[in-house]
């Protein structure tokens, strides 16, 4: 496998990649490997929970030649992406293109999403770091708010936050 960027090695062996459509609408899919190197414990279509935007000329190898295949990202892990109430993906790489358009001061972020309780609505909690001396403006703000309506659903109530900050030895903490 290769990146535009340059290339991924495998590891020597008897390693075989495949892929299967995560949102082929959008190129992704999601990386699987077997390994049979290790006789006592082989990996055997081992999905390794990485999503990979493939390259649009490389389409034509996800089947015939999948070591051939060129991406042109990872796009997150399978287990961290958001699904909207149609069950359209957004991925971590889409939120990370979207904030760092928004304000590239957005040094850190984390998601939370809060099931429905008693109201039926869904609730997303979007946690931010932006460094010592830089805020979201208003107008920020709405913008993130709108993104995640509209790829999510217009009923999710999105709360943001401000409270993930470096601690003086440089680990994080959160701030009150």
């Amino acid at each position: 496998m290769q990146t535009i960027q340059g290339y991924y090695e495998l590891i020597p062996g008897d390693i075989d990649v495949f892929f299967k459509p995560f949102n082929p609408q959008k190129n992704i899919y999601e990386l699987y490997v077997t390994a049979a190197n290790n006789k006592f414990m082989p990996l055997i279509n081992y999905s390794i929970g990485d999503l990979v935007m493939i390259n649009p000329d490389s389409l034509p190898l996800v089947q015939s030649n999948p070591k051939e295949v060129m991406l042109d990202s990872i796009v997150g892990r399978a287990k961290q992406v958001l699904f909207s109430d149609k069950n359209k993906p957004l991925t971590l790489y889409e939120i990370d293109e979207f904030l760092f358009s928004v304000n590239p001061n957005i040094l850190l972020y984390s998601i939370k999403k809060i099931p429905p309780q008693k109201i039926n609505k869904h609730s997303i909690e979007l946690d931010y770091f932006t460094g010592e001396n830089t805020k979201i403006s208003s107008e920020q703000e709405n913008q993130i708010v709108d993104y995640f309506k509209s790829k999510l659903n217009a009923n999710t109530q999105i709360n943001l936050v401000r409270s993930i900050a470096p601690s003086p030895s440089g680990k994080y903490q959160l701030i009150s």
